[in-house]
């Protein structure tokens, strides 16, 4: 690919400035095949199997309440001045 400085002005070939990628035929090669909508469920193609949910896993402990603070950040609820 070249490319030219004063590219506003100038009366060379466009193709030089492009890539082949860019092109009718890629693109068509690309997205050439269409991809029908599927209206309803009855449209859909009979399964055979049957899907099996993931197994839920129970987590330990309570949740935590307060995000995880840096090591620089004061503590939440504590000004920085506190009064005697």
């Amino acid at each position: 690919m070249r490319r030219s400085n004063n590219n506003k002005f100038s009366k060379e070939n466009i193709e030089m400035f492009y890539d082949i990628y860019f092109t009718k035929e890629k693109y068509l090669l690309a997205y050439g095949d269409i991809v029908h909508p599927i209206l309803d469920h009855k449209m859909w193609a009979p399964t055979v199997e049957t899907l099996q949910s993931s197994p839920l896993c129970k987590i330990r402990g309570r949740p935590r309440n307060n995000r995880r603070r840096l090591a620089d950040e004061p503590i939440a609820g504590r000004s920085e001045m506190r009064r005697s």
